[in-house]
């Protein structure tokens, strides 16, 4: 742009004079850069317009997302066994009154025995024992064992019929109250 048309433009400018939009030299020139060859101009305006793009995708995306929500995932097939799976321990949880006589879980499916485990306050396995039912007895002896204001936890698995784990519970604490 030749300095008569810059001095043009801002005149007009300062006239109050609406314009429109400068051209790109005009704007160069403003910010005290070298002019760009028209093949620059052209670049960064489809740069911008890309962006403007992605943009406009990554929003409407979001805004699909929230709208219809996850996507659902596949049903599995009746029988099948989800590995990761959680049981539920039932009881005893947490303050009890006297020793437990009983551990009680949720059933599995697919699962072929449950192990079962009691640990002391230190990590060391006090008592464990396979069954093949939902609950299982505590024998006397460590039942006996178990100590007023201690607390004890207990966990159970859910094993195939080779031994590995299916699903576990996560381990529960009870505290016989003093």
């Amino acid at each position: 742009m030749d300095d008569e048309r810059w001095e043009n433009w801002v005149a007009r400018g300062l006239k109050g004079e609406r314009l429109h939009e400068p051209p790109p030299e005009v704007v160069d020139r403003a910010l005290g850069l070298a002019p760009r060859p028209a093949a620059a101009r052209r670049s960064s305006l489809r740069w911008v317009l890309a962006a403007a793009a992605s943009l406009i995708v990554v929003v409407a995306a979001g805004w699909l997302f929230r709208v219809a929500g996850p996507p659902e995932l596949p049903g599995r097939e009746p029988g099948t066994v989800v590995r990761g799976a959680r049981i539920e321990a039932l009881s005893p949880t947490g303050e009890i009154d006297a020793a437990p006589r009983s551990l009680r879980w949720s059933a599995h499916a697919g699962a072929e025995r449950y192990r079962v485990r009691l640990f002391a306050v230190d990590d060391s396995v006090l008592w464990a024992q396979t069954t093949a039912a939902g609950s299982i007895e505590l024998p006397d002896d460590v039942s006996a064992r178990l100590l007023a204001a201690v607390a004890y936890q207990w966990q159970v698995e859910a094993l195939d019929e080779a031994g590995g784990v299916l699903a576990a519970s996560e381990r529960v604490q009870f505290r016989l109250a003093p």
